[in-house]
Formats: C-alpha cells, sequence, structure tokens
C-alpha cells in the first residue's frame, strides 16, 4: 500500500551520493575488537536514522534517477532544490553521537538529527512525487517499495526519536533540580554555619566580658579584704577606745577579711571560667570556618564522616568544666544559649 505524500513546497535532490554515503559511513565506526559501534552515551538510537540514509543511499541508480531530476523542468511541478551541502553540514553537527566522550550540545545534534529525518523523508517524497515523469524510465515497483519501507521507518523512528529526546530532557530536568537541591542545602548549609559562628563569636564576647568584670572585682576585693579590716582595726581602737588584745578587736577585722578574701575566691573562679568558655568560644567558631577545607581532602568517605562525627560531638557536646564540676551538655543552659540564638528566625 502506498505512503500517502507529505505536502512540500519544493523537491529536494541530493548529488555525490557516493561522498554522502561514505560521510555518513564514518559515524557507524566499531570499538576496536568488537562489534559494538562507538556511540556517545545515550545516543544511541540515532543509530537508526545513519541506517535509514545509508540504506537510501544504497538503492540502485539513486544517483543517476536524482541527476535526471535535478534536470527536470516541468512549470507544472514544484521547484527542485539540491541539499547535498546542508545534508554534509549536519551530519558534521551530527557526528557527535559518535563521540564517545564529550562534551555534547544536545540542542545542536537535535537540531541536526531532526534536520536529517526531514530531509531524508522529503527525498523519498520528491521521488514518489509522480514516478512515471521526469525520468528516461519509469522507477520500477521494486525502487518505489523500498523508498515506501525506508520512509515508513523513518516514521517509525521519529516517534521513536521524540520520545527519547523526552526522556532525555526530563533526565536534564531530573538532574538541574537535584542540582538546584543540591545548591540550596549547600546554601542553607553555609548560612547555618556562618550563623552558627556568629553565635558562638558573641557568646565568646559576652564571656570575655565577664571574665574582665570578675577579674577586676577579685582584684578590688583582694585589695579591699587587706584595706578595709586595717581601717576597721583602727576604729575599733580610736572611736570605740577598744583595747588591742579585746576580742571584737581581733575578731571583727578577721572576720571581714575572711569575708572578702572568699567573695574574691568565686569572682577569681568565676573570671576563670569565664575565659576558658571564651577561648572555647573562639575556637569552635575558626573550627566551624575552616573545618570543610580541612576535611576536602580527605577521599575516605568513612574517614570524613568519622570526622564530622567527632566535630559535631565538640560543637554540641560538652564545654570546658573547672575541676570537680560536672561538664556542661548542649541541652544545659549555656549552649541553650548558643542554639537559641543559632536557631531563632533572624526576622523576629
Amino acid at each position: 500500500m502506498a505512503r500517502a505524500l507529505r505536502p512540500q513546497p519544493t523537491i529536494l535532490v541530493i548529488r555525490n551520493i557516493p561522498f554522502v554515503r561514505s560521510t555518513f559511513a564514518d559515524l557507524t565506526r566499531y570499538e576496536s575488537g568488537t562489534s559494538s559501534p562507538v556511540h556517545a552515551p545515550g545516543y544511541e538510537f540515532t543509530s537508526e536514522l545513519v541506517r535509514l540514509w545509508i540504506n537510501f543511499l544504497d538503492l540502485p541508480n539513486l544517483g543517476e534517477i536524482c541527476e535526471q531530476l535535478a534536470r527536470w523542468a516541468n512549470p507544472n511541478q514544484p521547484p527542485i532544490n539540491e541539499v547535498t551541502a546542508p545534508v554534509l553540514a549536519a551530519i558534521v553537527e551530527f557526528g557527535a553521537v559518535s563521540q564517545p566522550t564529550g562534551p555534547y550540545d544536545r540542542a545542536a545534534i537535535r537540531t541536526a538529527w531532526h534536520f536529517l529525518l526531514e530531509t531524508l523523508r522529503d527525498l523519498i517524497d520528491g521521488l514518489l512525487l509522480d514516478p512515471t515523469q521526469g525520468y528516461s524510465e519509469p522507477l520500477t515497483l521494486e525502487f518505489q517499495s523500498s523508498l515506501n519501507n525506508i520512509a515508513r521507518e523513518a516514521e517509525n523512528h521519529e516517534s521513536a526519536g521524540q520520545a527519547h529526546w523526552a526522556l532525555m530532557e526530563s533526565r536534564e530536568q531530573a538532574e538541574r533540580a537535584q542540582e538546584a537541591r543540591e545548591f540550596a542545602e549547600l546554601a542553607a548549609g553555609v548560612s547555618s554555619s556562618a550563623r552558627l559562628t556568629g553565635s558562638y563569636d558573641q557568646y565568646a564576647t559576652a564571656n570575655e566580658k565577664e571574665s574582665k568584670f570578675f577579674r577586676r572585682s577579685t582584684l578590688a576585693l583582694v585589695a579591699a579584704a587587706i584595706i578595709i579590716p586595717f581601717i576597721l582595726h583602727v576604729m575599733l581602737l580610736t572611736t570605740f577606745q577598744l583595747e588591742s588584745t579585746n576580742l571584737a578587736t581581733l575578731i571583727y577585722p578577721l572576720v571581714v577579711s575572711g569575708g572578702l578574701f572568699g567573695v574574691a575566691g568565686y569572682c577569681s573562679r568565676q573570671a576563670h571560667l569565664h575565659r576558658t568558655l571564651a577561648t572555647w568560644s573562639k575556637t569552635i567558631s575558626i573550627q566551624l570556618q575552616t573545618f570543610d577545607g580541612f576535611v576536602a581532602p580527605v577521599d575516605n568517605v568513612a574517614l570524613r564522616d568519622t570526622l564530622r562525627s567527632q566535630f559535631a560531638e565538640r560543637v554540641f557536646g560538652a564545654h570546658p568544666k573547672l575541676k570537680g564540676e560536672p561538664g556542661v551538655s548542649a541541652s544545659s543552659p549555656m549552649i541553650d544559649t548558643v542554639l537559641t540564638k543559632f536557631t531563632r528566625d533572624p526576622s523576629a
């Protein structure tokens, strides 16, 4: 059954068929020592178009028929257009499908594929337009049958090819979506790391201020513990005219001095604690900024995960403690202060 012809504005012909065929044949090279043709990954389906073109160009007497058709001048028929040069140019673009490595310009390859497919079908339609006119001898039924078979296969290839292109586009869109998600996660991680680093910096600054306050308080209390008892002892002797051997004269200054030294000891301990926390917070802040660069050269995934786990325990684990005191975990008030600042919405 004859295939219905598609409407077209011109009749296409092709010349120098042996050269065109050899150019197509170059796209079907095989891997060394195997019978497997070389294809770009994902473009294997395009080999069917190359096969159809070679089958078309191998038709007997095709060159003579195209030459006759090119010289056919009939004012009642559409004009005749030679497409040898455009076909060769499209083969060059299409040649990327026979390269095992990229990069591949999918849009250029698809454009060349579509042009070659449509040109093949138009060539066949031109030959079948009126097989009894314009030739020295009418086209044989066998020749017409071969043209119709190739045309039907081209239609089937077009349907299958469009499905392949759609699948490739969907995969590319999925990859872009995955890349966008990974980029968003990376950006979120960088933002979170920056906020966490900022929180530790603020925590270090606050503890430095507290350490300075308690250190100054310690110095002031130590000085007071020395001066005030002496003044108190003099006042007891002069104002209250107590004897130096009186029990009150001896005990009151010692009690006041002991109390002031006790408060000074507490302030000294607090100064040391806040200084330790400030140093720890600064260290964590620096490590947060440099950790990714430190683990980046590590190729062992398991080792890299172990380093991250240990670092997370250090960041969110117990803070430095004084001797004899329990550590403070991430659920404790001090670390909760950092985590609260870190997780708080900055727009709130």
